[in-house]
């Protein structure tokens, strides 16, 4: 779930935030995480700060709110 150095692979990542695999996919895609992989194909690694992972939980708990409301 996480490398020596810290960084989290992309399931821990997913479980830090509360998020799917995919949803971590899509925010690195998005920018909204920062990431790398050492050579197409291998493993991710992703820097997550605490606060990241704060504000990233509270956009996680507020599209839920949101899907919530709109049912």
């Amino acid at each position: 779930m996480r490398w020596p150095d810290g960084s989290f692979s992309i399931q821990g990542a997913a479980a830090e935030l509360g998020v799917t695999p995919q949803t971590v996919f899509d925010y690195l895609a998005r920018g909204l995480l920062a990431g790398h992989q050492l050579a197409k194909g291998q493993p991710w690694q992703i820097e997550l700060s605490g606060k990241q992972i704060t504000q990233l939980r509270n956009r996680v708990r507020r599209t839920k709110r949101s899907k919530k409301e709109a049912s």
